[in-house]
């Protein structure tokens, strides 16, 4: 088997949308951020040079007390600035809030926190995870964001206005709603519990505490808009996993909402020529990924994504859930390499386009009560930008209409042929 060049991997380039798999010709990576940018994803032949995005594997949804914890129990009470934000964020519908948290770091040990838009009369949440790489070698490490503050966030959200974020657009479900985005700083597909980790390659001790930082930002939310009718769980690439990893904590908190999820290219697959179980392995012992002690198959060795996958139906019988994929997203399988020849960072191999689409089909076939929206191509996440948000594959319905069908409970299978 030919190995990949490792050059490609040390640059930071950008994500994209575009799956036509003879569109470019130059490897994808999204590395996350909402705002969708051009897709370089190589031809989805070996492997998409790219970059790494993503995230974690492991479970998350450990549940063990997350109905129980809330502001109080996590000693928010006393954070009245992050109060006093939300306050702002409810006194002026339609823009961006900064709200600073009070214990959330980013990797870097610096402070970090989340943004809040609200809308006038909205009775609807919306939990968006941000994309963005993740740490665990010397070669994603230097490619992936290690803080998230204040400034960054005035920047951002003048990008916040496309796709799932579009609050003007009719054909947006979600515009109407109350929308709190969770940027990604931490390294860990939002699923660490670790302080002071240690990665080669990376300077100094790493907080990858993305899995805590979620259980506060929730607390926040769950404290204050408890009345919430309905709750969306999304996000792309790392927040793709980051929502699938996190649903169940933050689904706990919300026990009266009708609750869904929607895990945009965060693809939970099965151990095979696609994911290997070494490099799950390796995540969820650097970055302390808690799994659930009520599933036997949530586990490293097992089938731990496609064991959460279960897991999550199990204890959400009423929830809706699915999952949007390009076939052989290049990003995923340059970030999936690595589990190869037994996990060597200095000597991973390529996934073939034709083992990654096997497997994300076979996740249709063994989940029949999740809802999949499947393009072919290689491209990479389809939410933050108006393009993806309308991307139409066989079926003739674009996304936007199949979230609202997914949010209505009645969400079909789409592409490739169905």
């Amino acid at each position: 088997m030919r190995r990949l060049s490792l050059l490609p991997l040390v640059v930071l380039l950008s994500c994209g949308e575009d799956g036509t798999e003879d569109g470019a010709g130059s490897g994808a990576t999204d590395m996350g951020s909402s705002e969708q940018r051009p897709d370089m994803a190589q031809d989805g032949r070996d492997v998409g040079q790219g970059t790494n995005d993503m995230g974690s594997e492991a479970p998350d949804m450990s549940g063990a007390g997350t109905e129980d914890l809330g502001v109080e129990d996590m000693g928010r009470e006393g954070d009245l600035q992050a109060l006093a934000a939300l306050d702002e964020a409810d006194a002026n519908p339609g823009d961006w809030t900064w709200v600073p948290v009070e214990g959330a770091l980013c990797r870097d040990g610096s402070g970090t926190g989340f943004l809040m838009r609200t809308q006038a009369e909205a009775t609807n949440l919306m939990i968006y995870l941000e994309g963005g790489g993740a740490c665990f070698n010397q070669f994603t490490c230097p490619t992936n964001p290690s803080s998230f503050g204040a400034g960054n966030a005035a920047s951002q959200s003048e990008d916040l206005t496309d796709g799932i974020f579009d609050d003007t657009s009719p054909d947006n479900p979600v515009a109407n709603w109350n929308v709190a985005y969770f940027p990604y700083c931490t390294g860990d597909v939002f699923a660490g519990t670790t302080v002071g980790g240690t990665v080669s390659g990376a300077e100094g001790p790493q907080d990858f505490v993305g899995f805590d930082n979620v259980a506060l930002f929730s607390g926040l939310l769950a404290d204050r808009y408890a009345d919430s009718s309905s709750l969306l769980v999304t996000g792309i690439s790392a927040g793709g996993f980051g929502a699938f990893f996190n649903f169940d904590q933050i689904a706990a908190r919300f026990p009266e909402a009708e609750k869904t999820l929607l895990d945009d290219s965060g693809q939970p697959l099965a151990f095979g020529d696609a994911l290997s179980p070494c490099l799950t392995q390796q995540w969820v012992d650097l970055w302390g990924i808690p799994l659930p002690d009520d599933c036997a198959d949530c586990t490293p060795s097992t089938d731990g994504l496609r064991g959460i996958a279960r897991y999550l139906r199990q204890k959400y019988p009423d929830a809706g859930l699915g999952l949007s994929s390009y076939l052989r997203d290049s990003v995923i399988r340059t970030f999936f390499l690595f589990g190869k020849n037994e996990c060597s960072p200095t000597n991973p191999a390529p996934i073939a386009g034709a083992d990654f689409e096997d497997a994300v089909l076979d996740f249709r076939d063994d989940h029949p009560d999740w809802a999949t929206f499947f393009v072919d191509g290689v491209g990479h996440t389809f939410l933050g930008g108006n393009r993806g948000f309308q991307q139409t594959p066989s079926g003739g319905l674009a996304l936007s209409d199949w979230l609202g069908a997914l949010l209505d409970g009645d969400a079909q299978d789409l592409g490739p042929d169905q």
